[in-house]
C-alpha cells in the first residue's frame, strides 16, 4: 500500500517531463531549419548584390577600356603635335637662314654695282685722258706745214707719237673690251641674283603658308589636349562616382552579412543550449524510468 503513491507520483513526474521532453525534441528540428534558411538567405542577398554591382562594374570597365582610348589617341595627337612643332621650328630656321641669303645677296648686288660704277668712271677717266691726247696730236698735225710733215715723215720725229697713238688707241679698245665684258659679267650676277631672290622669295611664302598651316594645327592640337584634359576629368568623376556607390554597396552588404552572421551564431547557440537542455532531460527521462521500473518491482 505505501508503493502507490510513489508509484503514482514517479508516471505523473514522467508524463509531466515526457511531454515536454518531446515538444523540445519536436521544436528542435524547426530551429535548425531556420538556421539553414538564414545561411542561405544570406547567400542569396550576397548573389543579388553581386548582380547588383556587376552592372556598375560593366560600365566602369568600359568607360576604363575607352578613357585607354582616348589616352592613346592623346598620346598620338601629342606624337604629331611635337613633330608639328619640330617642323614648324625646322621652318622658322630655314625662314631665318632665307632671309640671311637675301640680305647677303642685296649686300653683294650693292658691291656690284658700286664695282660697275667705278669701273665705268675708270673709263670714262680714260678715255676722256686718251681722246684729249688724241685731240692734242691731230691738233698738232693739223698746225703743221706740208714741209715739217714731211721733214717729220723724212726723218721719223713723229713716229714715236705715231706709236703712242696706236698704243693709246689699243688700250682704249681693250679697255672699252673689258669694260663691257666686266659689265657684261656683273650684270649676269646681277640677273642671277635677282632670279634667286625671287626663288627664295617664293620658297619664303610657301614656308610662311606652311608655319600658317602648322599653326592652325599646333592650335587644333590645344584644343584636342583641352577636350582630352575635360574627359580625363569626367573620366575621374564617374570613375570616383562608381568607386564609391560599390564602397557603399560593399559596406551596406557587409554590415548585412556581419549581422546575419550574428543572427546565425545567436541562432547556432540557442540550439545548442536546447540540444543540451534536451540531453539533460532525456537524462532525467532515464533517470525516472530507472527508478519507476524499481517502483513497479517493488510493488510486484
Amino acid at each position: 500500500m505505501s508503493c502507490q503513491p510513489m508509484i503514482a507520483d514517479h508516471n505523473i513526474k514522467a508524463q509531466a517531463v515526457g511531454p515536454g521532453a518531446s515538444g523540445t525534441q519536436l521544436n528542435q528540428a524547426p530551429i535548425v531549419e531556420s538556421g539553414q534558411e538564414q545561411e542561405q538567405i544570406i547567400q542569396d542577398s550576397k548573389s543579388e548584390k553581386e548582380k547588383e554591382v556587376a552592372g556598375p562594374k560593366e560600365k566602369l570597365a568600359l568607360v576604363r577600356q575607352r578613357l585607354k582610348e582616348k589616352d592613346k589617341a592623346y598620346n598620338e595627337q601629342e606624337t604629331i603635335k611635337l613633330r608639328l612643332e619640330e617642323e614648324l621650328t625646322s621652318a622658322n630656321k630655314e625662314i631665318t637662314f632665307l632671309k640671311k641669303r637675301i640680305d647677303s645677296s642685296k649686300e653683294l648686288e650693292k658691291k656690284l654695282k658700286e664695282k660697275i660704277s667705278e669701273l665705268e668712271k675708270e673709263m670714262n677717266e680714260k678715255v676722256e685722258e686718251l681722246q684729249d691726247k688724241e685731240a692734242r696730236i691731230k691738233h698738232r698735225e693739223e698746225n703743221l706745214s706740208e714741209k715739217e710733215k714731211s721733214v717729220f715723215n723724212a726723218e721719223g720725229i713723229d713716229a714715236a707719237d705715231k706709236r703712242d697713238r696706236e698704243l693709246m688707241i689699243k688700250q682704249v679698245k681693250d679697255l672699252k673690251k673689258e669694260s663691257k665684258k666686266n659689265i657684261a659679267e656683273a650684270t649676269q650676277r646681277i640677273d642671277e641674283l635677282e632670279e634667286t631672290h625671287k626663288e627664295q622669295l617664293k620658297e619664303i611664302k610657301k614656308l610662311r603658308e606652311e608655319n600658317i598651316t602648322l599653326k592652325g594645327t599646333v592650335v587644333e592640337q590645344e584644343n584636342m589636349k583641352e577636350k582630352l584634359t575635360e574627359l580625363e576629368a569626367s573620366r575621374d568623376k564617374v570613375a570616383a562616382s562608381y568607386e564609391e556607390k560599390i564602397d557603399l554597396i560593399r559596406r551596406e552588404e557587409e554590415t548585412k552579412c556581419a549581422k546575419m552572421k550574428h543572427d546565425f551564431a545567436k541562432a547556432t547557440n540557442h540550439i545548442d543550449e536546447l540540444e543540451k537542455t534536451h540531453k539533460e532531460q532525456l537524462k532525467e527521462i532515464n533517470r525516472l524510468k530507472e527508478e519507476n521500473i524499481v517502483l513497479k518491482v517493488c510493488f510486484v
